[in-house]
């Protein structure tokens, strides 16, 4: 899982938007998956973000983003390579904007020329994306007494050079 972890901070450590967003919402798939297998994955995305990750986005008792939104957004993401969240499908806000900013900034009620604005979560990309490696850290923290847990961890795939001569080899287990 470590592996997985890294490469969310390298991304961040470099200011890689896209990587460290993509990466860091793939994350929650392989923790609901090591914890529950066999799933079906939008159930133990979203069970996993409820309890992992979703409580960082109440604020003053206010839901700034739930694991129904994170989860669409995971979808529109990474299937599409958009925001775009289906409107039958959203649950707290209308539309999500990840830009260099304020992390947390929820826009709601505004109208111009007559007409409402969609209401929008404004989310910093690399603060999002520490945000899913401390979840996954507390996660972690929390099966590590579980052998069943840790057995599956250790069938992760892992990418490491094979020798000396630069060659790379992928297990697969």
């Amino acid at each position: 899982m470590q592996q997985f972890l890294q490469a969310v901070r390298d991304a961040i450590a470099h200011k890689n938007r896209y990587g460290a967003l993509a990466m860091a919402l793939t994350l929650p798939d392989v923790c609901g998956n090591l914890d529950i297998p066999g799933r079906a994955n939008g159930v133990r995305y979203k069970d996993w973000t409820q309890k992992w990750l979703a409580p960082k986005y109440v604020i003053n008792g206010t839901i700034f983003l739930e694991e129904s939104d994170i989860y669409q957004f995971r979808c529109a993401m990474l299937h599409e390579g958009t925001a775009n969240i289906p409107s039958k499908k959203k649950v707290t806000v209308e539309e999500i904007v990840f830009s260099d900013g304020p992390h947390v900034n929820l826009i709601v009620g505004n109208y111009i020329d007559g007409r409402k604005i969609p209401d929008t979560l404004q989310l910093d990309p690399l603060i999002f994306a520490q945000e899913v490696c401390e979840s996954v850290e507390s996660w972690l923290s929390s099966v590590e007494g579980n052998p069943d847990i840790q057995q599956r961890i250790s069938q992760l795939l892992n990418i490491r050079p094979s020798n000396d001569s630069g060659v790379w080899e992928i297990r697969f287990y």
